[in-house]
């Protein structure tokens, strides 16, 4: 195989690959987004091409190969993306209940500081006439 194919050495494709691979399944497990894991295969897989480095037909099944899996991966990418934003839209609620829910908590919220309205007005009416008739 010569310098064109990878323009780094088979030592660096395999940690290249070995790295790679590592980050896409702790991305995976950690998010779990589909796409991630056909990276994680698809990035090692490219290193079958150093089985038989002759042979042209593996040569160009395994670029077949990557290139299908590279594919699937945007697929799922925005498969997955359009799915989370429903998720998302299905979460939130509509604008009429929003404003149906903040009507009944702007009510709810009025209707206490009424009724403390209420008691501090009579306490302070009853302390009015507890001053009148000391006045008296």
């Amino acid at each position: 195989m010569d310098a064109t194919t990878f323009p780094i050495s088979t030592t660096w494709h395999i940690a290249f690959c070995a790295l790679a691979c590592i980050f896409f399944i702790i991305q995976y497990v950690r998010t779990k987004k589909s796409y991630q894991l056909l990276m994680a295969v698809a990035i090692p897989a490219s290193l079958c091409i150093y089985i038989l480095p002759e042979n042209t037909s593996l040569f160009h099944a395994v670029g077949v190969f990557e290139a299908v899996v590279l594919v699937g991966a945007i697929v799922f990418a925005f498969i997955e993306r359009a799915r989370r934003r429903q998720e998302n839209a299905d979460t939130e609620p509509l604008p009429e209940e929003a404003a149906a829910e903040k009507t009944v908590s702007d009510k709810n919220n009025t209707a206490e500081p009424a009724e403390d309205t209420v008691k501090e007005e009579e306490t302070s009416e009853n302390s009015a006439e507890s001053d009148n008739g000391e006045n008296q």
